[in-house]
């Protein structure tokens, strides 16, 4: 709804509705998918009303939240995530090769 309603109807909708607080209470949780919404949220709001929302989001701690998902470091640098990716590819799991899926290749004469 928020996303195809006109800023001016959203402005009437969301007059007494504390969504600022909301979306700080989403971007403190763990979960990343509950950021990732809260995150879209934020955008949307910031897009379409701005000048309503700038304070609102200031004072509720969702700027400060936003600070700190943006330092936070990834859980693995992507260069070492695709390193370990190539070296999973190369070599065979323990189990596949117990199992008989993963042959290993004769030697060569």
């Amino acid at each position: 709804m928020l996303h195809h309603a006109p800023a001016p109807q959203l402005r009437a909708l969301l007059a007494d509705v504390p969504l600022a607080s909301f979306v700080a209470g989403l971007l403190a949780a763990r979960d990343a998918g509950t950021q990732a919404a809260a995150l879209r949220l934020a955008e949307l709001l910031m897009g379409k009303l701005p000048e309503l929302y700038r304070r609102a989001f200031r004072r509720e701690g969702v700027v400060h939240a936003l600070g700190l998902l943006a330092a936070a470091a990834p859980a693995a640098p992507p260069a070492a995530a695709a390193a370990r990716g190539k070296e999973r590819e190369r070599a065979p799991s323990k189990r596949a090769s117990a199992r008989g899926k993963v042959r290993a290749r004769p030697a060569r004469r």
